[in-house]
């Protein structure tokens, strides 16, 4: 079960990651440490270490995207690309201001130079890592495996010592991908392949399944990025249960090593694919326009098992809604009604339709626990939707309730809640540690719909949440998409047997 704070810091400590870093800032060019495409660099920020600055050889009109996460501390990070006169090529802060502290940077390089990268402060100290990658800015997964990782565990994939774990035996393809992930169109796939089988079964093969239309099958239709222990590499495109050769085998020294770094950006129908960081080759196809994606091991004349590590998947960076302060229509009874607002302000599309409702319903938990119930039937799942419900707590203290939406388990989940002490909050929980949230106390209101009750309001669209709480717009927050069900959740951190009721929920889903 996932552990949420106690209320003594009332929901503020959350997970600090400390990474040690030995990287020292070199304040000359000439002792700048260098950095290449694909492969992650940690640095520190500090009072007495307020710049780092790192080379990096570019070719003319060569196009990276370039991420500081901070990993440590309050480290609120800047970044900037200057040329070799020292001159700022391109510069930029938060990447989602003011909802990541993180920074990106898209750069397009003029001329073929090494440039400086620099890493700043706009506030706070702290230890933080930098990748250079292709592709986008805004980051929908970003796993190392050294948490809680039940979204990535099957049947045949396992995480050990830190590491994803994938096994195909002889002439047995596995096709394993991440639980809740989305169909999509343009976006950037990095990840880190080990062999961990003899490399001598040179027809053994691992790699990325891209655009995947899943059918239930271990080799469902998508293409097919592939590579074998000597170094070659292929595309593939699996249609009609036959594969068609869209890269023909070709064999690059670099990739038969026992460990590799593989990309894939997909953007329209250009594919591009990426060995250690290079650009092995561009094709163009367009009999996938979009999918999910996953990994691929298969044996030869053995059993072939792969390790998996630090996962990364980029989107297209969208631009935040204009959000009204205030929902005019918060107290209709009518979910019509408040959608129809929503459509005229464009924050939903039109055409869509009310697809669940639960009229009242009344739970109760064991001291110290959070329990999710379900709502509607187990293979309902949603990702986009507007969801509205009425809570109020009949019988408890410190007790909070809401809704679990997005909710592959309790540790993969969005939480939008009241409590009894007057406060509410918006929580993103993923692969066990609550990654964002937000809590503030409430005015109180002359006319509630029901007595002591609160309306919760959230409208879910992509990597977006808001929140609105009572009609006021309450936060909004970044928060990965995934697939997941509907539930109420209550969260008990007293010893008392604490109860909620919950009315007039209904879910909102279009097109």
């Amino acid at each position: 079960m996932m552990q949420f704070p106690t209320p003594s810091n009332y929901w503020w400590a959350f997970l600090v990651i400390c990474i040690c870093s030995g990287l020292l800032w070199q304040p000359t060019r000439a002792q700048s440490p260098q950095v290449r495409m694909g492969a992650p660099v940690m640095g520190n920020i500090s009072a007495d270490n307020p710049v780092q600055l790192w080379e990096y050889a570019a070719e003319a009109n060569e196009q990276i995207t370039i991420l500081v996460n901070r990993v440590s501390g309050d480290l609120d990070p800047q970044v900037r690309v200057l040329d070799v006169a020292g001159d700022v090529v391109a510069e930029n802060d938060d990447r989602l201001a003011p909802l990541v502290v993180d920074s990106s940077l898209a750069v397009t390089f003029p001329d073929t130079a090494t440039y400086m990268i620099e890493v700043g402060q706009k506030d706070g100290s702290g230890d933080y890592r930098m990748w250079l990658v292709p592709g986008y800015s805004r980051v929908w997964e970003d796993e190392d495996f050294e948490e809680n990782t039940s979204r990535w565990v099957n049947r045949y994939a396992q995480v050990e010592s830190g590491r994803l774990q994938i096994r195909g035996d002889i002439e047995f393809a596995v096709y394993s991908t991440v639980t809740g992930r989305l169909p999509l169109t343009d976006f950037y796939l990095q990840a880190d392949f080990e062999w961990q089988s003899d490399m001598a079964d040179s027809g053994a093969t691992t790699g990325f399944v891209l655009r995947v239309n899943e059918d239930g099958t271990r080799r469902p239709p998508g293409y097919y990025f592939l590579i074998t222990p000597d170094g070659t590499w292929q595309v593939l495109i699996r249609q009609n249960d036959t594969f068609v050769e869209l890269q023909p085998p070709t064999t690059v020294e670099a990739l038969a090593q026992k460990r590799v770094t593989l990309g894939a950006w997909l953007e329209g129908d250009t594919l591009r694919f990426y060995g250690n960081g290079e650009l092995l080759g561009e094709l163009n196809d367009s009999t996938f326009a979009e999918g999910t994606w996953g990994f691929q091991v298969r044996g030869d004349t053995a059993p072939a098992q792969v390790a998996f590590d630090h996962v990364l998947l980029t989107v297209p960076d969208t631009q935040m809604p204009r959000l009204p302060a205030e929902v005019n229509t918060w107290q209709s009874s009518q979910p019509s009604e408040i959608t129809e607002e929503f459509e005229r302000l464009r924050l939903i599309p039109t055409g869509g339709e009310r697809v669940l409702t639960v009229e009242t319903q009344n739970y109760e938990i064991i001291p110290r626990y959070t329990r999710v119930f379900l709502q509607g039937e187990e293979d309902d799942l949603f990702t986009d939707m507007l969801v509205s419900v009425d809570v109020r707590v009949l019988a408890g203290q410190n007790v909070a309730c809401g809704l679990a939406l997005r909710s592959i388990d309790e540790g993969n989940q969005v939480v939008a809640y009241s409590d009894s002490d007057g406060g509410a909050g918006l929580l993103y929980a993923r692969d066990g540690v609550v990654q964002r949230h937000t809590y503030d106390l409430l005015p109180e209101i002359d006319d509630p719909v029901l007595p002591n009750t609160t309306r919760i309001l959230v409208l879910l669209r992509g990597d977006l949440v808001t929140m609105y709480v009572n009609g006021q717009l309450f936060t909004t927050e970044f928060m990965p998409p995934a697939i997941g069900n509907i539930g109420v959740i209550l969260l008990n951190y007293a010893t008392d047997n604490p109860s909620c009721r919950f009315d007039d929920l209904w879910v909102w889903r279009w097109p």
